[in-house]
């Protein structure tokens, strides 16, 4: 029997494997079938009317500011999402939604609650400006090499302090958002010696089971040199060390604050249980302690990924951010689609993403991509 005809026979008993324990699990955890967010079809377009011209998804759009106390709140839309930013805090995001995944609901998935705060809030020592109403500075787009983008940026100056300027880059087909922090300040150098960027408002579930979706929400930090900092209960304080990323999970989605050309200095995980219809879930906060300069100008930019925990994408960024998807020893999780490379044979199988078989294939020629995967 030649190599490749084992390796045939090897990856078909693996397939009858799973198939007869997968029943098994499920009426282990409960025997409630789970529900995936259902990537969305996409809606036919309308007819032309006259003259009138098809919009073109590849744009971001603003709608036009409207008060909401003294704040102001804008529509963000792309191919990919629909969310709100508001002045709050110089820039929270709020009612922020997938357009390629849709919920129990049928409707699009919302991973962030219209009434969130403190998300991309800034905090300096004993001041938090997550509550700071900003000035708000709306530019046109601007086409780039790689597409189309809109920017807003928003200042405020503080007394003894001098300026905070926040300006975001929204582009069509990414799920990332730039985000840069300008300081102007009134002399070189404060009290602390970092400040922290925040997303304190967690994410919200996803799944029709919320009890099963909460053995899979948790927070975590990853610092440089492959260590983890991880909590799915209680709030970890402080962690000094070189930090990578920040960021919030759920059974299919992240979000994730990732420092670019810089290295944060410490990670802070919080976290806070409420009810939230007849279950317990939690709100975790992240904050990424980021150095302060000893100058009076300057400014870091981070990106924002806010979308699903697809391992193409999230590997992609060079940060070894897909050690958020848990791939160790847990025993049968979610199904992912596979793709292994068995010298010439090349077979597609469905297979663990949590279990044991992945961490051995993990190690071979193997390629995963986490469910579920967008259209």
């Amino acid at each position: 029997m030649s190599g490749e005809d084992k390796k045939a026979i090897l990856a078909f008993v693996l397939i009858g494997l799973i198939i007869f324990l997968w029943p098994l699990y499920m009426q282990k955890v409960g025997g409630v079938k789970e529900q995936r967010p259902v990537p969305a079809k996409p809606s036919p377009a309308p007819a032309s009317v006259d003259t009138l011209k098809k919009e073109v998804p590849e744009k971001v759009h603003f709608l036009s500011a409207s008060p909401v106390l003294k704040a102001d709140t804008f529509l963000v839309e792309t191919d990919l999402y629909q969310g709100k930013i508001t002045s709050v805090g110089g820039g929270t995001l709020i009612d922020w939604k997938l357009k390629k995944y849709l919920g129990p609901d049928r409707q699009w998935v919302k991973l962030v609650s219209d009434s969130a705060h403190g998300n991309l809030g800034i905090r300096l020592g004993a001041s938090d400006f997550s509550n700071e109403i900003f000035d708000m500075v709306l530019d046109s787009q601007w086409v780039e090499k790689e597409g189309t983008f809109r920017k807003i940026r928003f200042r405020k100056k503080f007394p003894d302090l001098g300026e905070i300027e926040k300006e975001f880059l929204f582009a069509p087909g990414k799920y990332d958002i730039s985000c840069t922090i300008r300081w102007k300040l009134v002399h070189s150098g404060y009290l602390a010696d970092v400040y922290f960027l925040q997303w304190a408002s967690g994410l919200l579930p996803t799944e029709q089971s919320i009890k099963e979706e909460s053995n899979f929400y948790e927070a975590m930090a990853a610092y440089q040199g492959g260590g983890l900092l991880k909590t799915k209960l209680d709030s970890t304080g402080f962690r000094e060390g070189y930090t990578q990323w920040v960021a919030v999970r759920t059974k299919y989605f992240l979000v994730a604050l990732i420092p670019k050309g810089f290295l944060g200095e410490g990670a802070e995980l919080k976290a806070q249980k409420y009810r939230l219809n007849s279950y317990i879930w939690k709100t975790f906060t992240i904050g990424l302690a980021v150095p302060i300069e000893r100058e009076t100008e300057y400014a870091h930019e981070f990106l924002v990924y806010l979308g699903p925990m697809d391992y193409q994408i999230v590997k992609s960024y060079g940060v070894q951010l897909e050690h958020v998807m848990n791939l160790g020893w847990k025993f049968l999780g979610p199904l992912a689609l596979v793709y292994c490379t068995f010298s010439r044979l090349s077979i597609a199988l469905f297979i663990i993403t949590d279990g044991p078989l992945s961490f051995l294939l993990a190690s071979s020629n193997c390629f995963f991509i986490h469910s579920p995967v967008p259209v």
